[in-house]
């Protein structure tokens, strides 16, 4: 089922930013784990848009 946020551009470019995101993090050394944790949430943050949407309709 396709829901009409993921046809938005913006949509895309955010999951782009996850993937990038979530590879940069693995990349970064074991001493900087917090910054790998806050890059991941950081991404997942901005493409929860579905959930943003859904509270901005029900409000």
């Amino acid at each position: 089922m396709c829901f009409e946020f993921e046809k938005l551009d913006v949509y895309q470019v955010t999951l782009d930013f996850v993937a990038v995101a979530d590879e940069v993090a693995k990349s970064l050394p074991k001493g900087c784990a917090y910054l790998r944790d806050q890059l991941r949430r950081a991404g997942n943050s901005v493409a929860d848009l579905d959930d943003q949407i859904d509270f901005s309709e029900s409000s």
